[in-house]
């Protein structure tokens, strides 16, 4: 079950109890997507681009896996972006991994590719976001 502190209903202020199901989480996820989640700046520039870098490789690695038929391989990949996420407290994209995870097992190959894709997209847009709060308006940073 999911729940939310008493003070705030921002979806920040939720947490998980575990164990849960990953067809549970899954739909857990799914009623969060409208929720309004800001992208929390990652704790330095050297961080944050070792995080774009390493989950960039990571998402290659994932569309190589599912070309060959190793599911495994991608959830593990997706796993690895999802972990390093939450640390920086990306939220936004830890959901689209957790998300996209939970297809590996039984989803078509499409379904898996959709996921994959939105995961990079969130990094696109939080790459986005962390440029311009430094003043970057490249849309990323590199």
């Amino acid at each position: 079950a999911i729940a939310t502190s008493a003070a705030s209903t921002a979806v920040a202020d939720a947490w998980l109890v575990v164990p849960v199901a990953m067809e549970r989480l899954a739909t857990l996820l799914q009623s969060l997507r409208g929720a309004s989640i800001d992208v929390a700046p990652a704790a330095d520039l050297a961080q944050w681009q070792l995080f774009e870098s390493t989950s960039r490789d990571d998402l290659a690695a994932a569309r190589t896996a599912l070309g060959a038929g190793r599911r495994d391989d991608v959830a593990a990949s997706l796993h690895r972006i999802k972990g390093a996420a939450l640390m920086l407290r990306q939220s936004r994209i830890a959901e689209a991994c957790a998300v996209a995870e939970v297809t590996t097992g039984s989803a078509q190959a499409a379904r898996v590719r959709e996921g994959i894709d939105a995961i990079e997209a969130r990094l696109v847009e939080a790459a986005a976001a962390i440029g311009a709060r430094r003043g970057d308006h490249t849309h990323g940073i590199r």
